[in-house]
């Protein structure tokens, strides 16, 4: 049987966990017996879901409130939440979602579909556009940000529990947008009441988001009075905690300290204190997130046209020994560019050609079968902070050995390695990042890679990849969809205009004597804690 829920409380700043009492919580008469957990985070601002950024107000929305659909913490994949179910119609340019009868909003409301078109919509009108491209693809957005028109045309309402999306694409990753935090439906009468957006929102989901006991704090509170379900957590994602505790430290250094003298019990690790935690710290946990460090190429560019070039450079690398060099345990090998687990079982993928330990052997057969002069001498373009140092002498010093290759680094500076890379002057390899948000397949590659498309700043085109990604893109049943985009991924590692490197990691420290998650896993896929399935030992 089940122990009964204890409460948890959430320190700003920092995610730490912590017991109660040596924090002045236990003097709360509201707060109950018992354990209680203590996170920590940065300042997170608003919490008005379109106007929310950054990590942690993320996570705290997406503990207390449930969006249309849920995502798996272990893979991504899009579940059923305030929406039973969905449908891809017209190629996947419409969406049909069927909202599941009797929920209701944190204030007793009910969820309809009325709310999900104001949700939608307000993310797209230019006073709350911090998050508009995710309904960027939506009918009538252009309409919603020049200001003709208030609502997005495309979202209609069938009926009260029936929603209909029209795209102006077809884009079958649609419904894992509608996971994102910046379109959870909030109550309408909060929104009638409060005209510019609540900093905190009247959601439907396990807790109320309150202030907290002190200047700056918040803390989620469970409530009866909404009536939602997350399919993506267990227990129907009604959480464990009865209450978090949301603290906030000055930096993370301070909630660190916390986390060691026993005051806090969850705490993200910083990357100063890394070394310290892996060797000492108890209840010390990892995960790999979206983000892809790679290298590109210009195609088009006949010292590094051929793509046996460009797959001797992937298999000379040792991707391991590179990440040690440069950041210890703070990255993690990367062999493919979907995410995760992403059409596990579905044919090969890229790691043909991406390892995470070299292969001497076979990248001097295919350099040697791609003609490339090895006294050619390439630039290599590398963000100027003293880590991107040590990540270009490692990849200098691991070319030259493996094949010969001699590569001259050049320092540049944030956005001014996306202009060199534009103006592509020059046979060089650049080091860049993606930066991803959810874990949308097209993102990883159509929009990186697909001719046509704004952000394939390579300028690579390639039939056989754009043909399985427009299949992906256009398919209605989720096999398929995965299906394609595994084949458009092996295309892509067929030409290798740009090579994954490694993953960002998100490391954090979770004492094990106060805090008990339930399943196997206390983080998710985007690197942080699943508080829903957290709970305070007794």
């Amino acid at each position: 049987m089940r122990a009964a829920p204890k409460t948890v409380v959430l320190c700003c700043c920092i995610v730490v966990l912590g017991a109660c009492n040596r924090l002045g919580i236990g003097n709360d008469p509201s707060t109950p017996n018992g354990g209680s957990i203590v996170i920590g985070l940065s300042q997170i601002g608003t919490l008005d879901p379109p106007r929310a950024a950054g990590g942690s107000a993320l996570t705290l929305l997406r503990t207390a409130c449930d969006g249309l659909v849920g995502l798996d913490p272990d893979s991504g994949a899009p579940r059923p939440a305030l929406a039973a179910g969905w449908t891809l119609e017209m190629g996947a340019r419409q969406v049909i979602l069927d909202l599941r009868p009797g929920l209701t909003f944190q204030d007793g409301t009910p969820v309809t579909s009325a709310a999900v078109r104001e949700a939608l919509s307000r993310v797209a009108r230019p006073s709350t556009d911090s998050w508009s491209e995710l309904v960027s693809k939506v009918e009538g957005f252009a309409e919603v940000q020049d200001g003709t028109a208030t609502h997005l045309s495309g979202v209609r309402t069938l009926s009260d529990l029936e929603v209909q999306i029209n795209l102006s694409e077809p884009y079958s990753d649609f419904p894992t947008v509608l996971s994102h935090p910046a379109l959870l439906p909030v109550s309408l009468d909060s929104l009638s009441n409060n005209p510019d957006g609540p900093s905190e929102p009247t959601c439907a989901g396990p807790y109320v988001i309150e202030k907290g006991l002190e200047a700056g704090d918040l803390r989620l509170v469970r409530t009866t009075e909404s009536v939602s379900r997350n399919d993506a957590f267990r227990g129907r994602g009604q959480g464990l905690a009865e209450r978090i505790l949301v603290r906030y430290f000055e930096t993370p250094e301070d909630a660190y300290q916390a986390y060691t003298a026993g005051k806090v019990d969850i705490v993200p690790i910083p990357d100063s204190r890394l070394g310290e935690a892996l060797a000492s710290v108890r209840g010390y946990t990892g995960i790999s997130t979206p983000q892809i460090t790679f290298l590109a190429f210009d195609p088009a560019n006949p010292v590094t046209a051929d793509p046996r070039f460009r797959q001797a450079v992937s298999l000379a690398l040792d991707r391991l020994v590179i990440i040690d060099a440069a950041y210890g345990d703070q990255r993690h090998p990367a062999t493919r560019w979907l995410p995760g687990t992403y059409g596990a079982g579905i044919g090969s993928t890229c790691s043909e050609f991406a390892r995470r330990i070299a292969d001497p052997d076979k990248a001097g057969n295919l350099l040697a079968g791609s003609g490339f002069e090895t006294k050619t001498k390439i630039p290599l373009v590398y963000d100027s902070n003293a880590t991107g140092r040590l990540v270009a002498e490692a990849l200098q010093l691991q070319m030259q050995q493996t094949l010969g290759i001699t590569l001259e680094p050049q320092a540049l500076e944030g956005e001014d390695i996306v202009s060199s890379f534009k103006a592509r002057t020059s046979a060089a390899i650049w080091i860049m990042d993606t930066d991803i948000e959810l874990p949308l397949p097209d993102q990883f590659l159509g929009d990186l890679f697909r001719t046509g498309s704004e952000n394939n700043l390579l300028g690579f085109s390639d039939g056989t990849f754009d043909d399985r990604v427009g299949k992906a893109r256009t398919s209605t049943e989720p096999e398929d969809i995965e299906k394609f985009y595994v084949q458009a991924e092996n295309a892509l590692c067929a030409q290798m205009p740009a090579i994954p490197l490694w993953t960002s990691v998100s490391h954090w420290a979770i004492n094990p004597d106060n805090v008990t998650f339930e399943g196997d896993r206390k983080l998710n896929f985007l690197g942080g804690p699943i508080l829903r399935h957290a709970l305070a030992k007794g």
